[in-house]
């Protein structure tokens, strides 16, 4: 049985080398979505700004709010399965088990170091991505003033003040939104209540089940003029109007997404995509540590097979599952099939479950 000394190198040495690869698979990876950004967006980001600064913040701004969520598992995993697999092949393993140094000893280092990662996801989303997600909105729509208070979204343009509870770009909609015109001297003059706006063109907006009331600001103590309409065709937008596409819950952090989620069914609504949208985010970060996991026991079964090729074949079909686990779950769950935390919770009992499999079948 090796010394509590030989045990703790043992342990540094597997954390140094987890840490190299990560590192090594996490800048591949940034590589490999820049090159194809290049190829695929170049035109795009030479729209963005000026020069070659335009497409650096480009660049920032694609890779941090929407592939960071991808790159950071996939890095953990690969870098987990690589370690033991050199280890295997290297017979270092075998060698490890002749010195009676049980597999939960080689394995919690490297499990410990996937729950780090797992903190370091979450504080990255809401930190790094979150504030890039909502520069990257305000880049492409325009630099709008909108901001997020009280369960819904507000943005003011001119003697305009709109409030939106949430958007839908596809469909190029607004749900419940309030509009309060305003004189010069900031007096209300008219508020337009509607359950739902449909953007016509860059001016002209449909108003679905509205409500009109106009005041007069000379005589505040009178009653306001109310008109109802089923639906209503007005020329109320301008062109940086587009900004009100931004109010997108999914582009809010932890916090204000639970606020979204609690002020829209506390007026009646469904937040089930958000629910899913929130679960599915938790989900991504606790399955950091199962794939660190799960890549262990894959990487030592080299020694088994005797076969880098074979064992890596092993571990690139388990990572492809998992990402078409994860995608159809997150899409069936929006359809409204399933309930909204079904996928997420099934996402990580699959994993967790051949994890114990995959250890149960690991030579000791």
């Amino acid at each position: 049985m090796l010394d509590s000394l030989a045990v703790r190198t043992l342990s540094r040495h597997l954390v140094a080398r987890f840490v190299q690869l990560f590192f090594v698979v996490a800048f591949v990876a940034v590589a490999s979505l820049t090159v194809v950004e290049l190829l695929l967006n170049l035109d795009r980001m030479l729209e963005f700004e000026n020069g070659f600064a335009g497409v650096l913040e480009y660049l920032r701004l694609r890779l941090a709010s929407e592939y960071a969520s991808y790159i950071m598992p996939l890095a953990a995993f690969l870098a987990a399965f690589s370690t033991c697999a050199m280890a295997a092949y290297q017979q270092e393993w075998i060698a490890l088990k002749a010195g009676g140094v049980p597999l939960s000893r080689l394995a919690l280092p490297l499990i410990g170091c996937g729950v780090v990662l797992t903190g370091a996801a979450g504080l990255l989303h809401e930190t790094v991505s979150v504030d890039a997600r909502q520069q990257w909105t305000r880049q492409r729509d325009g630099d709008a003033n909108i901001r997020f208070r009280e369960g819904s979204f507000w943005y003011q343009r001119g003697t305009r003040i709109y409030r939106v509870a949430e958007a839908d770009r596809e469909s190029r909609t607004l749900r419940e939104v309030r509009v309060f015109e305003r004189d010069e001297r900031g007096r209300l003059l008219r508020s337009i209540a509607a359950d739902r706006i449909e953007i016509l063109d860059a001016e002209r907006w449909l108003f679905v089940d509205v409500v009109f009331r106009e005041f007069d600001p000379d005589a505040p103590a009178q009653p306001a003029r109310i008109e109802h309409a089923e639906q209503r065709i007005l020329e109320v937008a301008d062109p940086r109007d587009r900004a009100l596409m931004g109010a997108d819950p999914s582009a809010l952090g932890i916090g204000r997404l639970l606020e979204f989620i609690e002020a829209k069914e506390a007026r009646g609504g469904s937040a089930h995509a958000q629910r899913t949208l929130l679960y599915g985010r938790i989900a991504d970060w606790l399955s950091i540590s199962l794939l660190v996991a799960v890549a262990i026991p894959l990487g030592l079964g080299v020694e088994r097979s005797r076969s880098l090729a074979r064992s890596s074949a092993h571990a690139t079909a388990v990572l492809v599952g998992f990402y078409a686990l994860r995608n159809i779950g997150s899409v069936v769950s929006l359809q409204g099939m399933l309930p909204p935390g079904a996928a997420a919770a099934g996402l990580l009992a699959t994993l967790a479950g051949f994890t114990v499999v995959a250890y149960a079948r690991t030579p000791r």
